[in-house]
């Protein structure tokens, strides 16, 4: 027998048959014996292994594992999710996207200065390239810039944990 009629039988037991493998299989079961056989021998083994307890591990071999997955997971080698460059290059951004909300919202307008002084000056010139942007483009630019410093926040959170977790003694 070739291994897709035995996974094809499997399947078929499984009740995963799409309904045009099952037609087929049933007509060629009908006219291959030795499939029908094969079919019928898959049928008892399921039905004795659905009959058989389920057989819990023992308490000693869940302690045994559960001490040893302190080892493991120091063995786990943790990397930066985000580049420290683009974590610069999202900082940088970041604090631009703020800084330009903050210009939109308050407007160059409200500052109460004369129009002759330099950060008058310098603030609507700040203010002048971003009015042309809509909110949301500048929102959704600080929530990436967020996300990926609250990324970095994690893997350094990560990288505390691996540190503080104690070493393995060799001897």
């Amino acid at each position: 027998m070739q291994s897709e009629d035995s996974i094809l039988l499997w399947k078929y037991i499984d009740g995963q048959c799409t309904p045009e493998e099952a037609l087929l299989l049933e007509q060629r079961m009908e006219q291959d014996e030795a499939l029908k056989e094969a079919w019928a021998l898959r049928v008892r083994l399921n039905t004795s292994l659905r009959q058989l307890p389920l057989e819990q591990p023992s308490m000693r071999f869940a302690v045994n594992v559960m001490d040893r997955l302190p080892a493991l997971v120091r063995k786990i080698k943790f990397e930066p999710l985000v580049s420290p460059r683009w974590l610069q290059v999202f900082g940088a951004s970041a604090a631009t996207l703020v800084c330009a909300v903050i210009a939109l919202v308050s407007g160059s307008g409200s500052v109460n200065m004369s129009s002759t002084s330099p950060i008058a000056k310098a603030a609507g010139r700040w203010t002048a390239l971003f009015d042309g942007l809509p909110y949301h483009y500048l929102f959704a630019g600080a929530a990436i810039a967020l996300g990926l410093l609250a990324l970095y926040a994690i893997e350094q959170r990560f990288s505390k944990l691996q540190d503080k977790s104690p070493k393995s003694s060799k001897g």
